[in-house]
């Protein structure tokens, strides 16, 4: 008798939550639109409050994610420690020094792109620094393991300590590399977003393209809200801080080069996916296939945004914050990059351009080099995942539950193997406490 299939795990995440926090997103967004003027800086802001305040208290009450194990947070009778508060404060301000230094000394972005970031950091400072020595002062006392990278950052500067765990302090410096590098560009792109939106009451006279347009930059701007809160909320309280950083330079390459200003260099210029025709004007000179083209497109910005949005609080490149299993990826996995790849062959669409066929072939070649990257990211993303035992119960359930299992029985080859380190994998952050926030 046939066993039966393997059990999808538990979603560090819960869907209809996620979907509350998109809806709440949604109408200030809407909400915006009809008031007066709002500066776009504190729009971004509201916005992503309007997101993240939904689900931070959804989590807490119903889920009580807080009292999770994986969080680290003791149940004990909280253990106040001025001083080791102190100390993780300093490394706090410490590393976000750093990232101010290093954009200031290297100019990684222009300086145009930094500058909503920077304007709202500067006006919010006093309340960031206020709530983060309180966060930090709440939390401490009841860490299971409270000598986290904070604490280590801050007693080598105050020479309390000269003992490193290095393992666990590079994780946790790897994770603040990811944060500093992304989370400016993306309030940068969030902020230009809603700049270039159209109020919702002009949707109504447009034609269907126009329509299809003003859809999918409404889809785009809730995916940077919930890329923007999940690289600022690596928080304990909900679960949702670092377990561990992407190990692998490969790893990093491959999704470095998705991300300006590599990609500007990679797959802008020596690999060109651009017919130099928009996508919509290419579909009118087809309109037969005008209306299921716009529909695929719908489709798979849908299922993109959808799949950002089930990470909740956690979305993050080259991290584990944990195993999602709600929402696309309860069918497939990675539904982000399949989506994502399917949404650049349709706006690219090298094939039906009215362009000379060397033009063609070029753009062709550059989507097949962009698919390939795609497919690169997640191969790599799914080596980091596999140390988490959950992660590979999960892509091996997959194997026999997911809507691709029938393509892994014809083709074995594809199917989830779990690599030789998984079965030394660690599940929990205890084993790694100093990669955690």
């Amino acid at each position: 008798m046939a066993s039966p299939p393997a059990k999808i795990p538990t979603s560090v995440t819960t869907g209809w939550i996620n979907l509350v926090g998109l809806g709440c997103a949604t109408a200030a967004f809407v909400a915006m639109t009809h008031a007066s003027a709002v500066p776009v800086i504190w729009a971004a802001f509201a916005l992503m409050c309007a997101y993240a305040v939904p689900i931070a208290v959804l989590e807490l009450a119903f889920k009580r994610v807080h009292l999770n194990a994986s969080s680290g947070i003791n149940q004990s009778p909280p253990h106040y420690d001025i001083l080791r508060s102190a100390t993780k404060f300093i490394g706090l301000i410490a590393m976000l020094g750093a990232v101010i230094g290093f954009h200031a000394l290297f100019r990684v972005y222009p300086a145009q792109d930094l500058i909503p970031a920077v304007g709202l950091l500067t006006r919010l400072a006093p309340v960031i620094l206020v709530i983060s020595f309180l966060y930090i002062l709440w939390v401490d006392a009841r860490m299971t393991q409270p000598r986290d990278g904070y604490w280590q950052i801050g007693a080598w500067l105050t020479r309390q300590s000269h003992h490193v765990e290095y393992a666990g302090l590079r994780h946790f410096m790897l994770g603040w590399v990811i944060k500093g590098f992304f989370l400016p560009i993306m309030f940068s792109y969030l902020v230009n977003t809603i700049a270039g939106s159209a109020p919702i009451s002009a949707w109504a006279t447009q034609d269907l393209v126009t329509l299809t347009r003003h859809l999918m930059l409404l889809a785009l701007l809730l995916e940077l809200v919930v890329v923007c809160v999940g690289y600022t909320l690596t928080l304990r309280l909900f679960d949702a801080h670092i377990r561990t950083t992407n190990p692998a330079l490969w790893g990093w390459v491959v999704t470095l080069i998705c991300y300006a200003p590599f990609n500007a260099v990679i797959t802008g210029q020596i690999f060109s996916r651009d017919t130099g025709v928009p996508w919509h004007e290419t579909i009118q000179d087809y309109p037969l296939l005008a209306g299921p083209w716009l529909a695929l497109l719908l489709l798979s910005f849908g299922v993109w945004v959808w799949a950002t949005a089930s990470f909740g609080l956690r979305w993050s490149n080259l991290t584990n914050r944990g195993v999602v299993t709600c929402g696309p990826y309860r069918w497939m996995k990675h539904p982000d990059y399949m989506s994502k790849v399917c949404f650049f062959w349709l706006t690219s669409a090298p094939f039906l351009a009215d362009v000379p066929v060397q033009t063609q072939i070029a753009a062709t070649a550059g989507m097949i080099v962009v698919t390939m990257i795609y497919f690169g990211r997640a191969k790599a993303e799914e080596l980091h995942m596999s140390e988490d035992p959950d992660y590979v119960r999960y892509a091996t359930a997959l194997n026999t539950r997911g809507i691709c299992a029938p393509l892994y029985r014809m083709l074995p080859a594809l199917a989830y193997s779990a690599p030789d380190h998984a079965l030394h994998a660690v599940s929990k952050p205890d084993n790694c406490p100093v990669a955690a926030e």
